[in-house]
């Protein structure tokens, strides 16, 4: 039984409750003032909150204007403004492209150290000393930009090595290569490799949504691969040195 009433609690707090229409709220202070229901069943039948029907009914009571219209204050208990907000989704971007992007932890964890830094952090977060997963969710639904990725493993010398100048040298050598032994098409193949990697297998990160490739830099390779190299139909094995 016990584990039954704590399900329903379970749904119940989890489901989102959509703002009631002027109409419906109009007719259920019509209920309460003019015929005298209750609260509890006026908000039970027309499928609204009870504390927002009392604050309503109560406001209509102070001001005698059966006409108000309740209009929420949304922002008064935001921790952080949007100039802020957007700081640390711009940082989260530029982290993730830099190969170093931040896990939902590390997130929360940056979050509390600027808070403690600003003197604008919530109890509730000097507590645990981190943010909590429900400003982390708020956040990432204002963003839509952002989502979490599991990025692939890169190794340092992989991340630092691969930029425009080194790219760029390829390609001359590669140029050089064809103009001077006038390789013919059917010589050129494609050539695409696999292996078992010694690099650890990185988290989940928040990165820019819509990105093809998320890497994360990790420590470097501790002995040599084996790599199985896969030119048109014919497999050979390279052993590294």
């Amino acid at each position: 039984m016990d584990l039954l009433r704590y399900c329903i609690l379970e749904k119940a707090g989890s489901k989102k409750r959509k703002r009631p229409e002027k109409s419906v709220i109009e007719e259920a202070v019509s209920e309460v003032l003019e015929k005298g229901q209750s609260i509890n069943r006026t908000a039970l039948a027309l499928n609204i909150s009870r504390a927002y029907l009392a604050k309503i009914v109560k406001k209509v009571k102070t001001s005698g204007d059966s006409s108000y219209e309740h209009c929420p204050n949304i922002g008064t208990r935001r921790i952080f403004t949007t100039e802020q907000e957007n700081m640390l989704a711009d940082y989260l971007t530029t982290a993730s492209k830099m190969c170093h992007g931040l896990t939902r932890h590390q997130a929360k964890k940056l979050r509390f150290d600027y808070a403690v830094a600003n003197d604008i952090c919530p109890p509730k977060w000097k507590e645990v000393e981190t943010a909590t997963d429900d400003w982390l969710k708020g956040f990432m639904s204002r963003h839509k930009e952002l989502t979490v990725r599991k990025p692939e493993s890169t190794s340092l010398s992989r991340a630092t090595s691969f930029n425009k100048a080194n790219v760029s040298t390829f390609f001359e050598k590669l140029n050089t290569v064809l103009q001077r032994y006038k390789f013919s098409s059917h010589r050129i193949f494609n050539a695409d490799e696999t292996g078992c990697s010694t690099v650890t297998n990185p988290p989940k990160v928040i990165a820019e949504r819509g990105s093809k490739q998320i890497g994360q830099v990790t420590s470097a390779e501790l002995c040599s691969l084996l790599m199985l190299l896969v030119v048109f139909c014919r497999p050979f094995l390279c052993f590294l040195e």
